[in-house]
């Protein structure tokens, strides 16, 4: 049996020719593969799942374009929550703060806004630009800001290319509002922080306003389309089970090609808090040799060592699976003895450059060791 990913022959987009509206039964299988890109974080993608299938119902499928499609002089806006994700997943959103978050940005910019793009194409915020377009009437781009899931509003291919981030605009679940006007995206991202300590922790925002040129030019492209074709390699495995069919399908992708299995064990430690706005802590798995793999997060999983040997960091890809069933598991809804496997991916090239490393690298998160791809630390062709 073949895998959908290899039936699919990537990068497939998610439309046809025949059909320009996002299908509602690809959600699940978009939510799957975007946990998997999340790197543990993101928020609970199931969540993302329901909010955007209920507003497909309420009024109807988006557009999905490609960035390639969208005219030089649009006007284009990333739509995410920012926060805890633990927080994101007990409050979710009403649709109305992602609504009045664009809404603000068209008013501050003095343009309407004709594409919403995502930030992450990682868990939660993969599918929230669907939501918020849904409501508006606008297309959705094939695409988003960092390919994968990021804790930082700093940490895009967006800023490392000089793309402007703000006005940014927050807005909580009681449709409180800030508008945060910073000269770069560092210092938007520490008042960003500071302000969500405030509004509940968990916030809908809108930001980077874009050109269509810039978004074109600067974004990681079709992840929409790839995050559906693993979710539906993990759904429909091929023969060889679904950890290989999720491998299979990444090893077909522009972006995460380089890609293997880091660890496996049950995990037999957990530390996780909030901090900052942020969940923070590590987890600690162990295999059937006593072997001990280690990995911290900051939402996302930030490195992996096995025994005190580096394998893996940031920006590379770090996510933990069901060890059966290859299914994503976000840190906040990791648990104590569950088994698993830890899989690693290559970061889009975008994260890889020296400008995108300042921000997203290892050392912003305090990790001493330098950025080592993730195929030459673990010797991969």
């Amino acid at each position: 049996m073949e895998s959908a990913c290899m039936k699919n022959d990537l990068p497939p987009g998610l439309v046809s020719a025949a059909a320009e509206t996002l299908a509602i039964d690809d959600i699940m299988d978009i939510a799957t593969g975007a946990a998997f890109l999340g790197a543990g974080g993101g928020g609970d993608p199931y969540i993302g799942y329901l909010l955007s299938k209920g507003s497909i119902l309420e009024f109807g499928a988006p557009r999905i374009v490609s960035p390639d499609e969208l005219d030089d002089d649009d006007t284009v806006v990333s739509s995410a929550m920012i926060g805890a994700p633990t927080v994101g997943t007990e409050k979710a959103i009403s649709g109305d703060d992602a609504v009045k978050a664009i809404e603000l940005v068209e008013e501050k910019i003095g343009r309407k806004v004709d594409a919403i793009i995502s930030g992450e194409i990682g868990g939660l915020n993969s599918l929230l630009p669907v939501i918020t377009a849904c409501r508006m009437g606008l297309p959705v781009v094939d695409g988003d800001g960092s390919g994968r899931a990021v804790p930082g509003i700093n940490m895009t291919v967006w800023y490392a290319a000089g793309v402007p981030v703000g006005p940014v605009i927050l807005v909580n679940e009681h449709l409180h509002t800030v508008v945060i006007e910073a000269d770069n995206a560092l210092s938007a991202e520490k008042i960003t922080r500071a302000a969500i300590t405030g509004m509940g922790m968990s916030v809908m925002s809108a930001l980077y306003p874009m050109t269509g040129k810039q978004a074109k030019a600067h974004s990681v492209s079709n992840t929409m389309s790839i995050a559906r074709n693993i979710g539906q390699a993990i759904r429909i495995p091929s023969a060889h089970g679904p950890v290989v069919s999720l491998m299979e399908c990444l090893r077909q992708t522009p972006h995460y090609s380089k890609c293997g299995v880091l660890a496996t064990g049950k995990v037999i430690d957990l530390q996780r808090n909030i901090e900052g706005g942020f969940i923070v802590g590590k987890v600690v798995i162990e295999d059937e040799q006593k072997k001990i793999a280690t990995l911290t997060f900051q939402n996302e999983f930030l490195k992996v060592e096995n025994n005190g040997h580096l394998l893996a960091s940031v920006p590379d890809i770090i996510s933990i699976v069901d060890s059966e069933t290859a299914v994503p598991i976000p840190a906040e809804s990791l648990r104590f003895a569950q088994r698993v496997i830890v899989i690693g991916a290559s970061a889009p090239a975008q994260l890889r450059t020296p400008r995108a490393l300042e921000n997203c690298g290892p050392k912003p998160f305090g990790i001493s060791d330098e950025y080592i791809e993730i195929e030459a630390l673990n010797h991969w062709e």
